[in-house]
């Protein structure tokens, strides 16, 4: 579900963000991997799972009618 891949992006983030420090590279080479590992845990949590609207009918995938 979305859901669960949500939690495993904020989940990957928070490893790669931690990276330099747990593995003893915290300088001015482990800035990038603090960069995009923040960058994850945020897109992670700001992400709706939810559309904004509902889809008109007949419109959009699958092309087959609900049940």
């Amino acid at each position: 579900s979305m859901r669960q891949h949500l939690a495993l992006d904020i989940a990957g983030g928070a490893a790669l963000a931690a990276a330099p420090a747990l593995l003893g590279f915290a300088g001015r080479r482990g800035r990038p991997h603090l960069a995009f590992g923040l960058f994850a845990i945020g897109a992670g949590l700001l992400t709706r799972t939810q559309p904004w609207h509902r889809p008109r009918q007949g419109a959009g995938w699958p092309a087959v009618s609900p049940v």
